[in-house]
């Protein structure tokens, strides 16, 4: 048996050994292969970018576990991107798993950004009930719609962030951004906030959203959006953060090349081989 015949008969339980191999350790140490950002993902890094130091921005981390792979690394992107340009972010969700998510991301960061200050430079309303209830309400009066407090059960006007934003409008935010599993979410940001009040809206969506929010971004009602773990990747890109999304993509790289790799041998150890008409 010749070589390109051992090639040919190679026990598949091999090839993926390899693969898998291949994507653990990629995944363990990103390579940082280089990435084409998409136009969408770049307007929203050159939307934040371009806010005058001191903006505030209203986050809803409206994630679950569920979508925390593609929704996490966005938020850090964020955080990164916020902080890195003195913005300050009030969160604030409509899901309940939310605030949490928010805070352990929150406080991760802050151990890159010892001078930012929870109550200075971030505030956690936590979660409320109500969707679109809560988000008008919010318009009304940010202190009555939060009960008066926050993710923590502390007073919210205790915290010099939350004392110079009194109501959810374009007097007193600068955007909104969404961080979206699904519903509630960006679409219905817009309706009771963003539209009626001219605040910018960004949305972070999940893959498969991004037939639904794309009309909204194409129409002008959204500011941009970050679409899927792609555009998470881009975004860690973009603020020179590599993390999970990154290393996501690169794994996902090695592994078409990988399977590629797999069929040239495969195709020539067929041709070159005994079974495929080759030399005896």
């Amino acid at each position: 048996m010749n070589f390109w015949d051992r090639v040919s008969n190679l026990d598949r339980r091999i090839l993926w050994a390899v693969q898998m191999i291949i994507v653990v350790a990629i995944l363990l140490r990103p390579i940082g292969l280089p990435i084409a950002v998409s136009s969408e993902t770049q307007l929203a890094y050159d939307f934040f970018d371009n806010l005058p130091p001191g903006s505030i921005i209203w986050a809803d981390f409206g994630t679950s576990g569920a979508a925390l792979v593609e929704l996490g690394p966005m938020i850090y992107a964020f955080f990164t991107q916020a902080f890195n340009n003195n913005l300050r972010v009030i969160g604030g969700t409509l899901w309940a798993e939310g605030p949490a998510i928010g805070q352990i991301i929150f406080e991760e960061i802050q151990e890159e950004f010892p001078d930012v200050e929870y109550g200075v430079d971030f505030v956690n309303v936590g979660y409320k009930p109500g969707t679109q209830i809560l988000v008008r309400g919010l318009v009304d009066d940010v202190f009555e719609a939060c009960r008066g407090v926050d993710y923590f059960a502390r007073p919210l006007a205790d915290y010099p962030l939350m004392q110079e934003v009194p109501r959810l409008t374009a007097d007193y935010v600068d955007a909104i951004i969404v961080f979206a599993e699904g519903s509630p979410g960006g679409r219905e940001w817009y309706e009771a906030a963003a539209g009626p009040e001219g605040i910018p809206l960004i949305q972070g969506t999940i893959q498969m959203s991004i037939p639904e929010a794309m009309p909204f971004l194409r129409g002008g009602q959204y500011a941009a959006i970050i679409p899927g773990n792609r555009g998470a990747a881009e975004y860690e890109f973009l603020v020179g953060r590599p993390g999970e999304a990154i290393a996501t993509q690169d794994a996902n790289s090695a592994m078409a090349l990988w399977l590629i790799t797999v069929l040239i041998l495969g195709n020539l150890g067929f041709l070159l081989g005994k079974q495929g008409g080759g030399k005896k």
